[in-house]
């Protein structure tokens, strides 16, 4: 290669707009002394063309070459030849801030100086703070308007915040003639943080939000998502906008227990990910407590009666261990909250005591505003309370829920309900269970 021939050029300006911002700066190595031909910045040279250094691992210069003497990628007005015009291979490297646990994506393009002989190969090696993360071998073709411009890509998770971003000519060998580099570019991957998912229910498709990210790119379209909830994986919807987004999705534990922990894989059109971890979901039974308190004609040992009204306070509840194992026992109860409000109803609740089991049978008025007082759904309104584990109506070993139907050809471990029905004079007669196998009967 000549001497240097100067003109006036300048670097292209930056494209506002959705698009991802390059962290690379200067990716067309355009010099601050623009030149129609090349030019040769030596090794510790960090002006030419800045912000890159010169600084191959074995010394060396770099050729920042015209599209006046060669054809660049995409008509660029700049690139360089590794090798530089000294007889030394060499290399360039530029520092960038990044985010520790951000995944990154650099691309180059990469060929052989157009002055070289057909068929002859070099290589370039590219390093992220020091560690080798891909090397290029590309073929010369012997021809400066065909150089055989080749792009590569590569991933890498920062672990600091700020990387050295090196590409070196690293052919056995090489002198004056070396691999190409053009259209440098660095683009972050969505960076991800955790949201705490409450508690759920069992039984219960809920929505939640699992996950916040940012993003350069505020295309919301550019990115999609999936949540592994520990009982399977769903994909999640992207809320958000000007680079700040939101990720929810919608699941349905149908037993109680502890799942996950949550986690959440973000991409963007790029192909990079982010992972994001949340806390592990407990999952409980949808009763929490059985409410009321029987005051009235009850024996002080039995505290409230079998049933009680869902989803509210309190603590009254039938220790069956307490209930005497033979004889009836009837009184009337009022105030217990069981399927009553918005007022109290009087009912009366018999329990019948044998060698198998103790069946409880409850008679209570049908009026307007009783929960339940019809026929759709009436059992699933059965709350049972008892300080030893039963199985409720999803199967799950609990000491608060909702009781299940019996079945009559395979009698179940725990409580269970036998009917529900509405009688004469406007009343609502059930019928519960209690076989001897289960835990509380005493």
């Amino acid at each position: 290669m000549g001497a240097a021939t100067i003109i006036g050029i300048s670097a292209a300006p930056a494209v506002a707009g959705a698009a991802p911002v390059n962290l690379i700066q200067n990716g067309n190595f355009v010099p601050a002394t623009p030149t129609t031909g090349y030019e040769t910045p030596l090794v510790g040279d960090s002006s030419t063309i800045s912000p890159w250094t010169v600084d191959g691992a074995t010394g060396g210069s770099v050729d920042v070459v015209s599209s006046s003497y060669w054809t660049n990628v995409s008509n660029a007005p700049y690139s360089i030849d590794l090798a530089g015009s000294t007889g030394v291979p060499g290399g360039v490297s530029q520092i960038v801030t990044t985010t520790p646990g951000v995944e990154y994506q650099l691309s180059f393009w990469s060929a052989v100086n157009g002055d070289e002989a057909a068929g002859n190969s070099h290589t370039t090696s590219v390093y992220v703070n020091g560690s080798l993360v891909k090397t290029v071998t590309t073929v010369g073709t012997g021809n400066k308007s065909s150089l055989g411009w080749v792009q590569s890509t590569v991933n890498f998770t920062a672990s600091s915040t700020s990387s050295k971003i090196e590409f070196d000519d690293t052919t056995a060998g090489d002198t004056d003639y070396g691999p190409t580099l053009d259209d440098v570019s660095l683009f972050a991957g969505p960076s991800g943080s955790p949201v705490t998912i409450p508690p759920q229910v069992a039984g219960t498709t809920f929505n939640a939000t699992v996950a916040t990210f940012t993003d350069s790119d505020t295309t919301l379209a550019d990115f999609s998502a999936t949540i592994n909830w520990g009982n399977g994986t769903t994909a999640g919807v992207i809320g958000g906008s000007g680079g700040s987004f939101t990720v929810t999705g919608t699941d349905d534990y149908a037993s109680i227990g502890t799942y996950g922990p949550v986690v959440v894989t973000i991409s963007d059109s790029l192909g990079l990910t982010a992972t994001v971890t949340d806390n592990s979901v407990q999952v409980a039974s949808g009763v929490s407590s059985c409410s009321g308190a029987c005051t009235t004609n009850a024996p002080a040992t039995i505290q409230n009666p079998v049933n009680a009204q869902v989803s509210t306070t309190g603590s009254g509840y039938v220790l069956l261990s307490t209930f005497p194992n033979s004889g009836p026992a009837a009184f009337s109860c009022s105030g217990d909250g069981f399927r009553h409000a918005p007022s109290d109803v009087q009912e009366t609740n018999t329990f019948t005591s044998g060698s198998a089991t103790i069946t409880a049978k409850d008679v209570f008025p049908a009026i307007d505003g009783t929960k339940g007082s019809g026929l759709e759904g009436l059992f699933f309104w059965v709350c049972f309370k008892s300080n030893a584990p039963f199985k409720d109506l999803t199967g799950q070993s609990v000491t608060t829920g909702l009781l299940p139907l019996c079945n009559p050809f395979k009698p179940g471990p725990g409580p269970c309900v036998d009917y529900i029905l509405p009688t004469s004079g406007g009343n609502i007669t059930e019928q519960i269970t209690y076989p001897a196998a289960d835990p509380i009967y005493r």
